[in-house]
């Protein structure tokens, strides 16, 4: 969970989910599959989420937090923490795995930046397993 500093979550190292539905949210685009999975748990546990407000961005996302105007996932926001004064907090009780996949025709035919990001991407993989 991403949480503006000076937020009361901000003095823990983790929250419960049904806590953190105590409080507002900010939120990507409901088709987003971030905002879907989030929908998805909330219903789950019969509860409501409260969105404050939407963006379009994971920047947008962190500005607002920042900004007091809710929490969030935190997906995407390792790079704004320092800029915008966030706290990452571990969520109990809420899967967070995702299942990725990733498509190509040939990877013969990859541009070099493409057939590295496929490396990188495949290496991480093997270190996570």
């Amino acid at each position: 969970m991403l949480a503006p500093a000076a937020h009361a979550l901000a003095r823990r190292q983790s929250v419960p989910f049904v806590e953190a539905l105590s409080h507002d949210f900010v939120a990507l685009g409901r088709a987003t599959s971030l905002t879907r999975q989030v929908s998805a748990a909330v219903e789950q546990a019969g509860l409501t989420l409260r969105i404050r407000i939407m963006v379009r961005s994971f920047d947008a996302m962190c500005r607002m937090v920042g900004a007091g105007l809710g929490i969030a996932p935190r997906t995407g926001a390792a790079p704004h923490l320092a800029s915008v004064a966030l706290k990452l907090l571990r969520v109990e009780g809420m899967s967070t795995r995702r299942r990725l996949l990733l498509a190509m025709r040939e990877r013969a035919s990859l541009s070099a930046p493409a057939a590295a990001f496929v490396d990188r991407v495949q290496q991480h993989a093997a270190h996570r397993a």
